[in-house]
């Protein structure tokens, strides 16, 4: 019986800023070295599946009076998948705003995949392209 052995070691990091009242800034990094030692003997340590080596991101967001508007792109680099197929990096840019049109309600509205960008997080399945969402939030 060959079990499994995996090695998973990695840091991310983060740097936060205000640089103006109603200005939010984030950027945001993350690095993996994921490993599956199992053939190790044979073939020498293997990539853990689909697990991006880094990842990045960036929030930006500004403050109205009533309102807020957020941007938000991350940015996954290759990672492995099944038949050592390597899955490409992909970016993606979302979009999401608030504003209170009354003292007990909150129109929401956001937009994920911004540039339509056609991307696999696990081989052979889809993901979401270019939505938009939208809703009312009523506080009792």
């Amino acid at each position: 019986m060959n079990l499994s052995r995996v090695i998973i070691k990695g840091w991310e990091t983060f740097v936060k800023v205000r640089p103006l009242q109603n200005i939010r800034l984030q950027l945001t990094y993350s690095r993996l070295i994921a490993q599956d030692l199992t053939y190790e003997e044979t073939m020498g340590p293997q990539p853990l599946l689909r697990r991006a080596d880094y990842q990045f991101g960036f929030q930006a967001g500004y403050d109205f009076a009533e309102a807020s508007i957020n941007l938000y792109v991350r940015h996954v680099g290759p990672r492995w998948d099944l038949n050592q197929t390597l899955l490409e990096p992909y970016t993606l840019v979302n979009l999401a705003a608030t504003c209170r049109v009354m003292p007990r309600a909150e129109i929401h509205i956001r937009v994920d995949n911004l540039l339509d960008v056609d991307y696999e997080e696990v081989m052979g399945y889809n993901t979401s392209r270019l939505a938009a969402y939208a809703g009312i939030k009523l506080s009792i």
